[in-house]
């Protein structure tokens, strides 16, 4: 799985979005609760407009990853920039909870 998200990661530096895609998927699918891939993953999925599936890969990674200000953040700066703000006023508020004096706790409180 490992090799999967190092080359996921690589394709995702390139822009080459859909290779990524590709790759995360099958760290994900290797290691169901790989967080962290879910992260890159929707990633990925936000370089090819797909915010729909994104939006599912960043909820993964806050299912698999609750208490990690990344993931909550990286969710709610894309529902925000889809219009579902009070689910994004949501997650930066969690950021703030969960590390309250962190950069991601910065950039969420720019965004409430």
């Amino acid at each position: 799985q490992r090799a999967h998200f190092n080359l996921g990661v690589v394709y995702l530096n390139l822009k080459e979005y859909h290779k990524a895609v590709e790759q995360f998927e099958e760290a994900t699918n290797l290691v169901p609760d790989y967080a962290e891939a879910y992260v890159n993953l929707g990633r990925a999925y936000e370089g090819l407009h797909m915010d729909r599936q994104a939006r599912r890969a960043y909820e993964k990674a806050v299912e698999f990853a609750p208490n990690s200000p990344q993931a909550q953040l990286i969710l709610g700066k894309l529902l925000y920039r889809t219009g579902k703000r009070s689910a994004a006023a949501k997650a930066f508020k969690e950021v703030m909870r969960l590390a309250p004096n962190s950069d991601f706790a910065k950039e969420a409180r720019r965004y409430l």
